[in-house]
């Protein structure tokens, strides 16, 4: 590789032969660069792309990325998945090439309930009064008791459950309505809290640290635990609420699930009915929708599922009926 000097301005360029993808010899001119270094750096990136070299650097690599999947995506699809990539990915990995990369051992998310929740931040929203805290209180208590859900395998362990639209007499009732007297030491209730970014985390984290075994902890609702800032909300303040209860939830191993709400107008995408902006659904790692006909009907409701982070199934079509 050489770079040469651009005598009138100062700057440098380089000038190349390479083989394309088709084995066609091309030829590069890149000109404009502050220092021999630069030009010599940007050629060794640009040939190793080229040569989809596993040791290009992983910046190079999303660049390669973006080329290839934008253009077949709809404009809020990538603005998600470009929001990821540049928050949660590019300022951990941007110096690190691919080869590197792969080498790394990373762990793997944890199961609650297998093939139904991990650990990190889960969204579960659905129309009002159409039963989601009677299906979390469900949850709460298979995983607090070790019983399994629908046939799926349960993680016995303790379960927080922050119900901030009751009083303890109501969520009395609603648990002797579902469980009769049958009681568990593992099941601990609130029915108030402070805000995400005023004292949640604090919170959180105190139970936490006084329950080592902590497996579950349910918002329910979101809008209990935000700033009103406005009326509508933004992609960045959506994707920073939830950005911040999926770090605590990573950084203590735990699932943090929260209780939402979904939108009257209907949509294309079951998922894009959840109410707020995508980046509700952008930066959460998954989603459970429930859904039925009609909110009156005594028919069961239908519960669907989706992961946002990979590596886990998801599934489009109803999961339970409950």
């Amino acid at each position: 590789m050489a770079a040469f000097k651009n005598k009138d301005n100062g700057t440098w360029y380089v000038q190349f032969r390479y083989t394309d993808w088709k084995g066609e010899r091309q030829q590069k001119l890149k000109r404009g660069f502050a220092t021999k270094r630069e030009a010599l750096e940007w050629e060794r990136e640009f040939l190793m792309e080229k040569q989809a070299d596993v040791n290009m650097t992983f910046e190079s690599f999303v660049a390669l990325y973006e080329r290839d999947i934008k253009p077949k995506l709809k404009l809020n699809t990538w603005l998600t998945k470009e929001s990821i990539i540049k928050k949660k990915i590019l300022p951990y990995f941007a110096t690190v090439t691919l080869d590197e990369l792969m080498d790394n051992v990373f762990e793997g998310k944890s199961a609650v309930i297998e093939n139904l929740l991990y650990t990190g931040a889960y969204i579960l929203a659905g129309a009002p009064k159409i039963g989601k805290s009677f299906l979390v209180a469900q949850i709460a208590h298979h995983i607090s008791t070790g019983q399994d859900l629908w046939g799926y395998k349960t993680h016995q362990g303790t379960v927080l459950y922050l119900a901030l639209e009751d009083d303890e007499s109501r969520l009395q009732r609603r648990m002797f309505r579902m469980f009769g007297v049958e009681g568990t030491s593992s099941l601990h209730f609130a029915t108030n809290a402070k805000m995400i970014g005023g004292g949640l985390d604090e919170q959180l984290e105190k139970f936490v640290r006084e329950h080592s075994d902590t497996k579950l902890i349910i918002v329910d609702t979101l809008q209990k635990v935000r700033e009103a800032v406005s009326d509508s909300y933004s992609y960045s303040s959506d994707y920073e609420v939830i950005g911040k209860l999926k770090q605590f939830a990573d950084r203590y191993g735990v699932c943090v699930l929260i209780v939402h709400h979904t939108r009257k107008q209907p949509a294309g995408d079951s998922f894009e009915m959840i109410s707020g902006t995508t980046g509700l659904l952008g930066c959460a790692d998954g989603a459970l929708l429930m859904q039925k006909e009609k909110r009156t009907d005594t028919l069961p409701c239908s519960l669907c599922l989706t992961f946002g982070g990979g590596g886990l199934p998801s599934c489009p079509n109803p999961l339970h009926d409950i």
